[in-house]
């Protein structure tokens, strides 16, 4: 899910019921779903669940999607 998530930010699709549109209609997005059509809620389900700088406070190295302003930023997180 989040390749879908990644993809669709990249190429400025940002609604989750746009993805889930996109996955039906768009080859790109179908194969990164692996052919299937995920329900826009757990889209949305999975881009709440991916850290972001402000939530990742944890000991070990984490992978932090800044997903603000319509910018993707990939960084890895050492705080401790």
């Amino acid at each position: 899910m989040v390749r879908l998530l990644i993809y669709g930010y990249t190429t400025g699709v940002r609604s989750s019921r746009a993805i889930e549109r996109r996955c039906v209609d768009d080859v790109a997005f179908g194969f990164l779903a692996t052919d299937q059509a995920p329900d826009f809620r757990s889209i949305t389900a999975s881009a709440a669940a991916i850290p972001t700088r402000s939530s990742a406070c944890s000991r070990s190295p984490t992978l932090a999607l800044d997903l603000r302003q319509g910018v993707l930023v990939l960084s890895l997180v050492l705080r401790g």
